[in-house]
């Protein structure tokens, strides 16, 4: 009889459930397999090709066997005759090399002497790829040249299977969505954010297939101040601005009602533009005004504050003053390759760090093209060679990013700034919502 293999770690309770949810809606048999996932990556499916052909083995000639790893979730369920037919196999190429590389955590096999056969080479190469130190090599050869689904290939008009990090996958007709790590991926910063982002999506896939719905649906919306422009505690010697313009108003609308919470709860100042102000320079994007906004205001307090406005205060109990003790100006490390981030920058009301914001605000204003926000490499790319060129980039200067603006990847509720950076709408929103439920919910 047909089998379902869940092969799976630890941490992918959210996989396990979504290969429950489906077995069960078509009285699957379902296997659930340990993987070794807390181990050095070379071991990482290591045993792929072993669990695959000790259970397609023991089928009767003919049935199928269906791989999932804890990086595959069923999005679209349709029943695996509909999506293999009379084909012997099914193995699917996703995006992000050329030639395309293959979904490895997705494999439909009859059991058939051939794919015994191709099974056993599989196998074979995992173990040489081990014996050698390197990953993905005569695997995704042997795949490739076993026949794939051409990327985004359907049967029966459903698409066989996306990959997560295909921007808007959620309204695509997709069988399956792959978060593999492709060998791509490897020196990718979106390397680390693939666990997350993946259990993250799965979550609301599940949701979806129990409840009915779509994935990114946000179950609170947000009624902010409908003018351009408010404030408030404008006498407190810290002050926290942001901007945000229409297009991003689903996921900042969020960040500011987080905001707000937190500044109310300390008594610091908030500034908060919901668009372009009119005495703005002409045809830029938001995020070139940062300088010209600080310097707008920072001679009113001691302290004035940049926040992106994909950024969340999590654990709201942590007082900003305290961070700010004992410097001068406060950035922190980019997860990537950049010195620092310019989604949250912290500057004392003096002579020196006026002259910086000017010196960056005139930088600026040479920039020819800002109508985008990484036109020209975006302000973030003028703020680190300001900082560089003027030996600022240090350690009293620069923090961890997992003391402030902490990717979301490594945030939890214990986090005190968290970034939500590079993710699309609606899935940014989304995950906002969620964390700021967690903020809430924590009670601090």
């Amino acid at each position: 009889m047909p089998i379902v293999v869940s092969h799976v770690g630890s941490g992918c309770e959210n996989t396990k459930l979504n290969h429950k949810l489906y077995c069960e809606m078509y009285s699957y048999n379902h296997e659930i397999v340990s993987d070794v996932r807390d181990t050095p990556e070379i071991l990482e499916g290591l045993s792929r090709y072993a669990v695959i052909r000790s259970r397609l083995r023991k089928l009767p000639e003919g049935d199928w066997l269906l791989y999932l790893d804890g990086n595959a979730a069923i999005y679209r369920p349709v029943s695996i005759d509909e999506m293999l037919g009379t084909d012997d196999r099914l193995l699917v190429a996703l995006l992000g090399s050329d030639p395309p590389e293959p979904a490895r955590g997705l494999m439909v096999w009859r059991n058939t002497a051939e794919n015994r056969e191709i099974l056993l080479r599989l196998d074979i190469a995992k173990g040489h790829e081990f014996a050698r130190g390197s990953i993905g090599g005569d695997e995704v050869d042997l795949l490739r040249g076993a026949g794939l689904v051409p990327v985004h290939g359907s049967r029966n008009g459903t698409i066989v299977a996306t990959r997560g990090r295909v921007l808007n996958w959620e309204r695509l007709n997709a069988f399956a969505v792959c978060f593999d790590r492709l060998q791509k991926d490897k020196y990718s910063h979106q390397y680390s954010e693939d666990k997350p982002y993946r259990d993250f999506s799965v979550s609301r896939i599940n949701r979806s297939i129990e409840g009915g719905g779509d994935v990114f649906c946000r179950s609170v919306e947000y009624q902010n101040d409908p003018e351009n422009y408010s404030e408030f505690n404008t006498d407190s010697s810290v002050a926290l601005i942001s901007l945000y313009t229409p297009n991003i108003r689903s996921y900042a609308q969020i960040s500011e009602s987080n905001c707000t919470r937190y500044c109310t709860r300390h008594g610091y100042a908030y500034y908060v533009y919901r668009d372009l102000p009119d005495e703005a320079p002409a045809n830029v994007s938001g995020n070139w005004l940062k300088a010209w906004l600080l310097l707008r205001h920072i001679k009113d307090h001691e302290w004035v504050v940049w926040i992106d406005a994909d950024m969340l205060f999590i654990d709201q109990s942590k007082p900003l003053k305290e961070f700010l003790k004992g410097r001068e100006v406060m950035v922190a490390r980019d997860i990537a390759g950049w010195s620092f981030n310019s989604g949250f920058m912290a500057f004392k009301n003096s002579v020196e760090n006026i002259k910086i914001l000017q010196d960056i605000s005139l930088m600026i204003d040479d920039v020819m093209d800002k109508s985008s926000v990484y036109s020209n490499q975006g302000d973030q790319f003028i703020f680190n060679r300001y900082f560089e060129d003027n030996k600022l980039v240090n350690d009293q200067n620069v923090c961890d990013y997992l003391t402030v603006n902490t990717h979301y990847c490594f945030a939890d509720k214990s986090t005190f700034v968290a970034h939500f950076m590079g993710l699309g709408e609606p899935a940014r929103s989304c995950m906002m919502e969620d964390f700021e439920k967690v903020s809430l919910s924590s009670g601090t």
